[in-house]
Parts: structure tokens; C-alpha cells; sequence
């Protein structure tokens, strides 16, 4: 009795873990429906595809678009094959359920896996701009207001000089100042200059006319930095002229900033002269 037992418990399983195994037979030449699985979750993921992006439908009959012969070469397939073959499982609906079922969580499987990809780069995307908030956006850091007067023994030129070969600068430079000459300015000619040396020896350099106005006006020079090299000190003048002449004028809202947004970037290395007066 017990062997009798045992016999149908087997029999049970087999047909639970098997269905229809007996009663179907996979035509010679035909995907196994483990197969035909895959093919069809490919399809479906590039049905989606072309829905969201086109508006497409595809349906039974119509002439397949190029992303479904693809797929289906992926499978050395053609068009006819497969559609012989989706009727025959159609025709045999027990085992398309199957298929679908596979489908079903091969898709899961794969929603998974892109949902993984896309946590993935959201926090490297997270980990990049935290370090960009790190690097310095405004390389000046002495005073950002002076006042140039005909008596003063200082360098009349304004020259400054940062050291950068510990810092990460990945963009361009712009320095930026606002003028207001005096009546004592007896200056020609004065122009901003900005250079970057490299660690290979090279170096770039840009000048710019400033505005030479009794009314307040700015300037801007930018610098595009090489990509391949790194620079280890940037320095310039703010009032580059003949030290001869007198200068008398007022500088303030000094800044050397790092420019890393891809439009502003785009800005000649020739400064735009900033026309607009600040009140």
C-alpha cells in the first residue's frame, strides 16, 4: 500500500512540475518554452519601448519594424518562423501560460536590475556634485574692494597670484571687477590680464580692455583652461597700464570663479565688456 502511495505522490509531482509535458510536444526546431520566454519578454521590453518613445502599437499581421527582426535574428528567427511558432503555442494554451508566466518574471528579474542601475548612478550623480561643492566655485581670496589712489607705493598694476597645484579646477576661469575711475586718474589704456602656467611648463594668457568711465562699469575675462594638463598657479593683473601714469580708481566686487556650467563656459576667452551701470 505504501509503494502504491508513493507511486502516485510521484506521479502527482511530475505532472505539478511538468504540465503537459506528455500531452505537449515542442515541434523539432521550435524555441523550448523556456526559450520562447526570452524571446518573448524582448519583444514586449522593445514593444515598451516604442510606445513610450512613438506612440506605436504593434499587432498580429503587420509588417514587423525593424526592432522586432532584430530581436528576432538574435534568435535566428525570421518573421514567418515566429509567427508559425506564436500560433502553435497559442493553439496549446497550457503551455503559453507557462511561457507567459516565465515572461512574467523574466521581466521582473530585469525592472529589477535597471532599477538597481538607475540607484546605482543616482548616487554616484550625488557623490559627483558633492564633491563638486567641495572644489572652490571662487579662487580670489584677498580683499574684493580696494581703492587705487596717485600717492599709493603700492603696485599700481593690482597683480595677484594663486598657487593651484592642490586644487582640483575642472572648468574655465572668469575674473570679474567693476571700475570707477577717478578725476586724479591720469591712466592709459588699462587692461585685466589673466594667465594659467601648467605643470608642463606652458601658459596661457588673456587680456581685456576695462572701461575706462567716471561711472561705474565692469569687465570680464574669461580663460578656457586645457583639459589635459593640470594648472599649478594662476595669476594676473587687475589694472595692467604703464606704472609711470598715475591711476586713481575705485575696484570692487573682485572675483575669480571657476566656471563649470557648460553654457557659460561657452564665453569668448575675450572678456564681454559689461555695459550696464551698477548703482
Amino acid at each position: 500500500m505504501k509503494g502504491i502511495r508513493f507511486i502516485l505522490a510521484m506521479i502527482i509531482i511530475s505532472l505539478l512540475v511538468f504540465p503537459g509535458c506528455k500531452k505537449y510536444r515542442v515541434p523539432k526546431g521550435f524555441p523550448k518554452p523556456d526559450k520562447m520566454a526570452e524571446i518573448v519578454a524582448d519583444l514586449h521590453l522593445v514593444e515598451s519601448a516604442m510606445n513610450y518613445g512613438n506612440n506605436y502599437s504593434y499587432t498580429p499581421g503587420e509588417n514587423q519594424p525593424g526592432y522586432y527582426r532584430g530581436i528576432l535574428e538574435k534568435y535566428g528567427l525570421t518573421s514567418e518562423q515566429f509567427d508559425t511558432i506564436r500560433r502553435w503555442y497559442v493553439d496549446n494554451p497550457e503551455i503559453y501560460q507557462y511561457v507567459y508566466d516565465r515572461a512574467i518574471v523574466i521581466l521582473s528579474k530585469r525592472e529589477a536590475e535597471v532599477r538597481i542601475a538607475l540607484e546605482r548612478e543616482r548616487e554616484q550623480e550625488r557623490i559627483r556634485q558633492e564633491e563638486l561643492r567641495k572644489r572652490p566655485s571662487n579662487l580670489w581670496t584677498g580683499e574684493t574692494s580696494m581703492v587705487i589712489s596717485p600717492n599709493d607705493t603700492i603696485d599700481k598694476r593690482v597683480p595677484f597670484s594663486f598657487v593651484t597645484d592642490t586644487i582640483l579646477i575642472d572648468g574655465d576661469l572668469r575674473l570679474t571687477a567693476y571700475y570707477k575711475f577717478l578725476k586724479e586718474d591720469v591712466s592709459r589704456s588699462p587692461r585685466m590680464m589673466l594667465s594659467a602656467f601648467y605643470a608642463d611648463s606652458t601658459a596661457d594668457t588673456v587680456y581685456q580692455d576695462v572701461p575706462h568711465s567716471f561711472q561705474k562699469k565692469g569687465a570680464v575675462l574669461n580663460l578656457g583652461l586645457r583639459k589635459d594638463v593640470k594648472p599649478i598657479e594662476i595669476n594676473g593683473f587687475l589694472l595692467l597700464q604703464d606704472s609711470l601714469l598715475k591711476a586713481s580708481v575705485e575696484i570692487d566686487n573682485i572675483s575669480l570663479v571657476v566656471v563649470r556650467d557648460s553654457v557659460l563656459s561657452k564665453i569668448p576667452k575675450r572678456a564681454l565688456q559689461l555695459e550696464d551701470a551698477i548703482q
